[in-house]
């Protein structure tokens, strides 16, 4: 049921896999996938990442997902940004620049470690 909505949603929209996997970050192969579930639904993360490059509700989504309410929650406000903000992120800013804030946290969280 979720792969169905998704690729009806994505067709409606005139956009390919190939497309929804930039927006994403998610590679096309694995969304494919999902689509035809042949892969379990996905985490909440990759949840909002498509309901942000589909523009849909990401509440609608993860109840499709079957996904906790709650996990979606806390993803909504995450680093004081409000759901806008975020979503609007996710669906404007470019796989690379994404990569890039993961490349710092991760920095980061071992810089962490070995001051501890």
């Amino acid at each position: 049921m979720f792969g169905d909505y998704i690729r009806q949603r994505r067709i409606e929209q005139g956009m390919t896999l190939s497309t929804l996997a930039e927006k994403t970050g998610i590679s096309a192969s694995y969304l494919s996938r999902i689509e035809r579930g042949e892969r379990p639904v996905p985490g909440m993360m990759f949840v909002t990442q498509i309901a942000a490059a589909l523009q849909l509700d990401p509440n609608l989504l993860s109840n499709l997902a079957g996904l906790p309410g709650s996990q979606l929650r806390e993803l909504q406000h995450p680093y004081g940004m409000s759901p806008t903000e975020w979503l609007e992120a996710n669906a404007l800013l470019p796989h690379d620049d994404w990569e890039d804030v993961v490349a710092l946290i991760r920095q980061k969280v071992q810089r962490r470690r070995r001051t501890r």
